[in-house]
């Protein structure tokens, strides 16, 4: 079984979601690719290919409309659509499978979907992955579970040192093209690097644009009413919702425009001109 995953920053959703895969094929191979020829080559596609449709092992999101959601108004990402798909397997029951989708499946698509339900409102913090490594109640309490998660631990202690400078560094960055900038509708990076907390308390840009880290291309990004709020100062055009290349260059009237998120918070150009086309035409319309 060869599956593949988008490249790029991964989520706790494509995590998860390949975790499951993993779960069912433990031998399975995993690639990370958005290229359309290798995407057509493997057994199953999760979090891109912009299908949902189990009968071909396609579990995306990212199409307009989504991929629809629970009775509870919790949308599907990735992960999700994997546990409703293969999550009995593993569960066994319908009770746990419910359980699991209800205490971590969920929150992760809702977060990943940009949707803080009042049914979603709990996070999966780090506190409940260590206290899942505890003895439940009928099982005997050994250390060997503590010892096991020390060194992650320790890992997450230096992961977010790393991270902490890094966003001192970027402060820089984000401030000089700040001044560049004054005065428009958007705000243009040299590098993607962490501008939403100044971006949106200190300044008036409703977008930012920036190289794609991964690809040779541009993202525009719709500017947070505040640091971490899924809520945007200026979404997208709707018309725009879910399209991609020709379909959405036909619509938003850029050549080169790739894509635009069913969610309207972030779009994409393969040029740097063509990015700042899509900005200006999402801040006028």
């Amino acid at each position: 079984m060869k599956i593949a995953v988008h490249n790029g920053k991964f989520h706790a959703d494509d995590v998860f979601a390949c975790a499951i895969a993993r779960m069912i094929y433990p031998s399975c191979d995993i690639i990370r690719t958005r290229d359309e020829i290798e995407l057509s080559a493997v057994d199953m596609r999760i979090d891109v290919g912009g299908k949902n449709n189990p009968e071909t092992n396609d579990f995306d999101h990212h199409m307009k409309g989504g991929a629809g959601e629970r009775t509870n108004g919790v949308p599907y990402a990735a992960c999700g659509l994997m546990w409703k798909h293969f999550g009995k397997q593993i569960a066994a029951n319908d009770f746990v499978w419910n359980y699991v989708d209800q205490k971590l499946i969920q929150t992760i698509d809702a977060l990943d979907c940009g949707v803080v339900s009042q049914e979603a409102r709990k996070i999966y913090s780090a506190a409940d992955v260590f206290d899942s490594f505890n003895s439940t109640w009928n099982e005997e309490e050994t250390d060997e579970k503590f010892f096991s998660i020390i060194d992650f631990a320790g890992l997450v202690i230096k992961n977010e040192i790393a991270r902490a400078k890094s966003v001192l560094a970027a402060e820089e960055i984000v401030r000089d093209a700040v001044k560049e900038y004054t005065g428009k509708k958007y705000l243009v990076l040299p590098v993607f690097c962490p501008w939403q907390k100044i971006v949106s308390e200190e300044t008036d840009f409703l977008y930012v644009i920036f190289p794609d880290k991964n690809n040779p291309s541009y993202r525009v990004r719709a500017v947070p009413v505040e640091d971490e709020s899924f809520e945007v100062k200026k979404k997208f055009p709707e018309k725009w919702s879910g399209l991609r290349d020709a379909e959405l260059a036909s619509m938003c009237g850029v050549p080169d425009a790739l894509f635009c998120h069913p969610a309207l918070f972030i779009a994409g150009a393969l040029t740097l001109e063509g990015a700042v086309a899509m900005a200006d035409k999402a801040a006028m319309a």
